[in-house]
């Protein structure tokens, strides 16, 4: 290994010529490549330094065996020449996982032109009022910290959070709090805005922050919304044996707390997916069980409820039955003050005109309930309400349009992890193309639903695919 009491003299500016972010991995090998690294230690080189042009440049110097060293340098050559205010602005940012203000880490104003030192070394950088340090770097300042300090920083980086109104940070504020060993803090937080989080398209970190927290070392009535949460998503994302794992355990959870909220929901949901599974039967029991144990305690879940049944009315083809009780679920939401279920609603009721033939009244409902789910950021029904609208022009026979509403609903739900709705989308795109690409979706279609275990949809997708290799060729 090379000794690092001092940079190469080949590293003379290059730092400073290079983003902080690093090379991409592609670059980063060319660089190493070039300076004589053997090809069998490239991807490692390129793992441990990230793609930070100082350390690539070290480890080229040494063909690519003085990976052990980086840390060697960085305590010896890096942080043994900070101040001790350089240091803690330093240990501050390494909490954070994203750039940020640089009011969090240097709230005095002395320490902004400490920042501006950091960044002329190229061990921060600042761009647009915001400061960020590399991975390596953050790895090797985080690691240098004591249990106590990182706890407190964590803590003082969740209060940072607490003043941004946008969704990252209130996935950042429960991530600290976890990290502060704040669980129970961490969790309620999580359990109140979770499901809006998840709707946003955040549901991937929502899910990882669920897992973060220990759930059996939380009370009873904290875990059960976590419990709901989770198997929410996991339902979307279409792991539906875990969900249902994840419903039971609330259900049975809220029941020995006689918390009927709780307890309602978890019902509900386990109708859910019995009704994606196609058991309308065994959904509806569940819907009614849900409406008699919550009674009076939360309109929001009435009026959940009362749509889930509507859309049993509707399957079974009593469309008046069907609207009266979207209405009334309309009527709940607008009490409960849930804007996203009014556009829920608002959706369901443009699927019955469009049933009923009105494909220009439906497009109407779809369009309003667009512009309240667009407002609110729900991804999920947005998802839902283009694939919607491409059914109208389908109906229309407007097939460009209806491809392109179907496209975004397809592109939008895959971002999502939304298996199920991309199971709906791709057996739409099969009934508008008649070439081979619809094939190759009603097939796509068809995988999703044997994975899933929808029957229902995966019988109707099976018809559409013998009518289909069934015709004549033209």
């Amino acid at each position: 290994a090379i000794a690092m009491s001092q940079a190469p003299e080949c590293l003379e500016g290059a730092v400073r010529e290079v983003e902080l972010g690093g090379l991409d991995a592609a670059s980063a090998t060319a660089l190493l490549r070039d300076r004589g690294v053997p090809e069998d230690r490239r991807r490692e080189v390129v793992s441990v330094t990230k793609g930070h042009p100082l350390f690539l440049e070290l480890m080229a110097a040494s063909g690519g065996r003085g990976l052990a060293d980086v840390r060697t340098y960085l305590r010896e050559e890096v942080a043994s020449r900070l101040e001790p205010r350089e240091q803690e602005i330093l240990s501050s940012l390494a909490m954070h996982r994203h750039p940020v203000a640089t009011d969090a880490v240097a709230p005095q104003v002395a320490d902004v032109s400490r920042l501006e030192s950091l960044a002329d070394r190229s061990l921060v950088r600042l761009a647009g009022g915001t400061v960020d340090m590399h991975d390596v770097l953050r790895e090797f300042f985080y690691s240098r910290l004591t249990t106590p300090q990182r706890l407190r920083l964590h803590a003082d980086a969740a209060v940072y959070y607490e003043g941004r109104p946008d969704p990252e940070a209130r996935v950042e504020i429960v991530y600290h709090l976890v990290q502060a060993g704040k669980g129970k803090e961490a969790a309620a937080i999580l359990g109140g805005v979770g499901r809006v989080l998840a709707a946003k398209g955040l549901q991937d970190e929502v899910l990882r922050l669920a897992g973060m927290i220990d759930l059996r070392a939380l009370e009873p009535a904290d875990r059960v919304p976590l419990l709901l949460l989770r198997g929410e998503i996991l339902s979307i994302r279409g792991e539906w044996r875990a969900a249902q794992a994840s419903f039971d355990e609330a259900a049975a959870t809220a029941e020995d707390l006689e918390d009927r909220r709780g307890h309602a929901r978890a019902v509900l949901e386990i109708g859910v997916l019995d009704y994606r599974r196609g058991d309308f039967d065994a959904a509806r029991a569940g819907f009614d069980e849900a409406l008699r144990i919550v009674g009076d305690a939360d309109v929001a879940i009435v009026a959940r409820i009362l749509n889930a049944l509507g859309i049993l009315e509707w399957q079974a083809g009593n469309l008046a039955a069907a609207a009266q009780l979207y209405e009334r679920s309309k009527a709940a939401y607008d009490e409960a003050g849930d804007v996203a279920g009014v556009a829920g609603a608002i959706n369901n009721l443009g699927i019955l005109r469009w049933q009923q033939g009105d494909v220009d009244g439906a497009l109407a409902q779809y369009a309003e309930s667009l512009r309240l789910s667009e407002e609110l950021g729900d991804s999920r029904t947005v998802a839902i309400l283009y694939n919607n609208i491409g059914e109208v022009y389908r109906r229309k026979g407007d097939g460009p349009n209806a491809a392109k509403f179907y496209d975004r609903a397809l592109a939008l739900s895959e971002k999502l992890g939304f298996l199920w709705h991309m199971g709906e989308v791709h057996r739409n795109l099969g009934r508008l193309l008649a070439d081979p690409r619809g094939t190759e979706h009603l097939e796509k279609a068809l995988a999703i639903f044997e994975g899933l275990g929808a029957r229902r949809d995966r019988d109707e997708v099976v018809r559409l695919l013998e009518e289909r290799r069934g015709a004549p060729s033209e």
